[in-house]
């Protein structure tokens, strides 16, 4: 499992605002060049306009390809903390799916909030295999878990229908670790 610092999180912050202002300058280009169209209304301006249309469209798949691409840097990120990004996921493959059919714009949006879809993903939850002379407390203090042995009431809580007695565990029984519970 991949360990995210607080490096890590510095380094991916500085990626997204750069790629933000990068987007919003191309943004900003693109409005221009759409009041540059309507100003090129006439017939003998014709070609120019159909040349700034084509410019239009080229930046537009640009802003769209650059978010598309974040947007995935984030699937990854969030995929490799083991939160549960299939709502994002899903939104990203539609994100894709309009970029394909040169549909720029929406592209651009689905690919935004699949990255805010991202950004709210909760951890999944995890099972755990229980071994011979483990208990709830050793459970809940594993590093990949808690790190915090007092957490154990958190797993009992959940697995109250497979655990009757807390201090009884035994072998081979597999329990939900909640990852999204309220530490």
């Amino acid at each position: 499992m991949i360990r995210i610092t607080k490096l890590h999180l510095i380094l991916m912050m500085l990626v997204v605002i750069a790629s933000g202002a990068f987007l919003f300058q191309m943004y900003q280009e693109n409005v221009s060049a759409r009041e540059e169209a309507a100003r090129l209304s006439d017939e003998r301006n014709r070609q120019e306009q159909e040349r700034v249309k084509q410019d239009m469209l080229l930046k537009q798949e640009a802003v769209a390809r650059n978010a598309i691409a974040v947007a995935g840097e984030y699937w990854a990120l969030y995929h490799d903390q083991g939160r549960d990004v299939s709502v994002g996921q899903q939104t990203l493959h539609n994100a894709k799916e309009n970029f394909n059919q040169k549909n720029f714009e929406s592209a651009y949006v689905l690919s935004i909030r699949s990255i805010n879809e991202f950004r709210q993903a909760k951890l999944a939850d995890v099972y755990h295999i229980v071994r011979r002379g483990e208990c709830l407390w050793r459970i809940a203090a594993k590093p990949q878990y808690y790190h915090n042995g007092f957490k154990w009431r958190l797993i009992y809580k959940t697995n109250k229908k497979i655990i009757r007695n807390p201090r009884r565990i035994y072998p081979r029984q597999k329990l939900l670790i909640p990852m999204h519970a309220p530490l």
